[in-house]
């Protein structure tokens, strides 16, 4: 039907009339004479059981309003100017304007004439279709489209001389956020009205989806890890994000400024003027009235003409704890994986736990194999540090020409073969936590000088470099070597070792610990099973243990993890005996040992004893003399049930400056009672 006919059809308004009559009075309406999205609506209207004939408007509170009017504050804040350009288009032509919810509540009333409704519609007046019946507003709200009510297509009677037009608003995902109208007499009614008021309603649909996306757009950017400025073709800054306020140490709002303003000269400045891309540069931007900050900074323009782009900012220090997740430089283990029950490994737990506490440096003395990187990562989980990198750096399997490298990192062009752009060394990626010097008696000389020049300044110069960059890291190195002794040979600075010795941790050999053994062997027992399902059930003999004890285990607890493994793989029953060990069961070159012992005769522990006095208890001196390494003197020393340190107090004759038994107090002679034993 031609709209613009109907309204100005008389004949059309008296058919309409007398089909409303037959609605009132329940009979059967035309669908051909009424339209049909008004036919439907007088029939829900009428389902409804709304009063054709009731004037009653209702409203909500006073106070509801005001909560709602808060809630309801983007619409208003969004539709309020489109609205108000379409008040000066309409002008004084007898219009209301106005704005409802998707509630049917009116929020707004733009332009209110007398002439153009029974009585003035005001904020907070309810405008549904169960409470009106068919209307412009309340129809447009049923139905989520446009429409337009003609004078008697009204429900209501007080509504046949007024002509309304509605459409409904929505946001992106398609829900339905309220309703705009304009209403007239329908004498003063024009047909332009109508495409208006859709225009109108569709623009602030677009508008709110606009800004949903700039506020979608802020969230992301928010979300962001690294710092993000957006800039304008005048370089101004037009979005800035929280963590690029935290990486320039700013609180100030930064929008609207230029980064000319906000940045003094640095060389990456007049690319990002010119508009031309960078990426990952290693930067110190200076601010005004600000400290200095460095970052790694990037540029991404809008266009290949320049104007405007994208400028990213990475925190260096979390780039650094980045890369160490990424090279897997994580401590994995705590004390509760340090496996051993004896009162060595014990003691050695209690004071590295300790030592976690404080945040000096320590030095780890131990045989290889003996596990010092295992403490070391528990030394690390336990301290403040402990969700900071654990880096590990073996210094002996470092090339002597590569290692300063490593360790300190180089610059662009620092020599030949250097990668592009440098690359970070790894006290640079331990920052805030931990670095774990392996095998330090191994640094080379030089190296040596440049790591005490970082322990004492706590900050890391790069080859190359003629800028130092502040580390805080922790040094916990580890040596198997007597670095005394290699002091004494010139081959390590006294003054470093003094700096890393600042807490010294000795890690037992296995020799001390036998009875951490059979523990030892039932947890490689359960990793080999998790392993290799098929030697689940696999148990080593008592017989197997005690021949296992007996060794001198030069190579430690990760000889005994070797020996172990072969054991279970080589045998062919559940249960391993002692002739399954076979060669396993006797130390290698025992017979060649003995013949050295052989001296001895059968007065094994009684020399032993005389021997260990002697040298008063210092293993080295007394293998010397003896003519066999320590390791098996060691494990004589434990076959017999004695200990090399019960010695240590004892002697023959005093050297001066030592003390003898007429020296020790009552205390400690009682001391040395308990260590020597009941016999005595």
């Amino acid at each position: 039907m031609n709209m613009e006919h109907l309204r100005n059809n008389p004949d059309y308004h008296r058919r309409l009339l007398a089909e409303w009559r037959k609605l009132l009075r329940g009979e059967m309406v035309d669908p051909r004479i009424v339209r049909e999205p008004i036919y439907s609506s007088w029939i829900r209207s009428r389902g409804w059981k709304v009063d054709p004939e009731q004037e009653l408007v209702h409203s909500i509170p006073q106070e509801e309003l005001d909560l709602l009017l808060e809630e309801e504050s983007q619409l208003l804040d969004i539709t309020t100017p489109v609205m108000m350009q379409l008040v000066d288009i309409l002008g004084k032509t007898g219009n209301s304007l106005v704005l409802a919810n998707a509630r049917g509540i009116v929020l707004k009333v733009f332009n209110s004439d007398e002439r153009a409704r029974p009585r003035p519609v005001k904020p907070g007046d309810f405008k549904r279709e169960a409470l009106l019946g068919t209307a412009g507003l309340s129809t447009a709200l049923q139905i989520r489209e446009p429409v337009e009510v003609v004078a008697e297509e009204h429900y209501r009677r007080m509504w046949h001389n007024h002509t309304c037009v509605a459409a409904p608003i929505f946001d992106s995902r398609g829900g339905m956020l309220g309703a705009i109208s304009v209403t007239s007499n329908r004498e003063a009614f024009h047909h332009h009205t109508v495409p208006f008021i859709r225009m109108t309603a569709k623009h602030i649909s677009e508008q709110f989806r606009l800004h949903e996306l700039l506020a979608e757009q802020k969230a992301l950017i928010e979300m962001m890890d690294d710092g993000i400025i957006m800039l304008d073709c005048d370089g101004g800054i037009t979005t800035i994000n929280s963590r690029a306020s935290l990486v320039l140490g700013v609180d100030a709002p930064l929008a609207g400024k230029s980064v000319r303003s906000l940045f003094l000269p640095f060389p990456q400045l007049r690319l990002i003027e010119q508009g031309q891309a960078f990426y990952n540069e290693e930067v110190t931007i200076q601010m005004p009235e600000h400290a200095s900050c460095s970052c790694i900074l990037s540029f991404i323009p809008k266009d290949a003409d320049g104007g405007g782009g994208v400028l990213i900012l990475r925190d260096i220090s979390r780039m650094r704890e980045y890369a160490s997740r990424v090279s897997g430089s994580k401590a994995s283990f705590t004390f509760r994986n340090i496996i051993g029950q004896s009162s060595v490994m014990q003691n050695a737990v209690g004071q590295a736990r300790r030592i976690a506490r404080h945040d000096m440096g320590v030095l780890i003395l131990g045989e290889s194999g003996t596990g010092k990187e295992l403490f070391a990562q528990a030394i690390h989980n336990a301290s403040l540090r402990r969700e900071q990198p654990f880096v590990i750096v073996n210094c002996g399997a470092l090339p002597r020409d590569l290692v300063q490298s490593e360790l300190f990192g180089y610059t662009e062009g620092a020599f030949t073969g250097a990668s592009k752009g440098g690359r970070i060394g790894k006290f640079e990626l331990a920052d805030r936590g931990t670095i774990f010097l392996d095998e330090i008696g191994e640094m080379p000389m030089d190296a040596q000088i440049n790591l005490l020049r970082l322990i004492q300044n706590q900050e890391v110069m790069r080859i190359g470099d003629k800028m130092a960059r502040p580390v805080n890291v922790r040094i916990i190195a580890a040596t198997n070597r007597d670095l005394h002794e290699a002091v004494r040979q010139k081959q390590f600075r006294e003054d470093l070792l003094y700096r890393l010795n600042g807490f010294t941790l000795r890690v037992p050999p296995l020799r001390e610990r036998l009875e951490d053994i059979e523990e030892l062997i039932n947890f490689f027992l359960s990793r080999i099973s998790s392993r290799s399902p098929e030697f689940r059930s696999r148990v080593f003999s008592s017989s197997a243990v005690e021949a296992l004890k007996r060794r001198p285990w030069p190579g430690n607890v990760r000889e005994l993890e070797n020996v172990v493994e072969r054991a279970v793989y080589m045998s062919a029953g559940r249960i391993i005996q002692e002739e399954d060990l076979g060669e396993l069961a006797v130390p290698p070159s025992e017979s060649v040992r003995e013949e050295a012992l052989s001296p001895l005769g059968r007065s094994e522990r009684s020399r032993l004893e005389a021997l260990l006095t002697r040298c008063r208890g210092n293993v080295r001196e007394a293998a010397r003399e003896l003519g066999c390494s320590q390791s098996f003197l060691y494990a004589k020393i434990a076959r017999h049930g004695m200990k090399a340190r019960d010695f240590r107090i004892l002697g023959a004759p005093a050297r001066e400056g030592t003390r003898t038994l007429n020296d020790l107090s009552p205390a400690q002679i009682e001391r040395l009672f308990m260590l020597l034993g009941e016999d005595t």
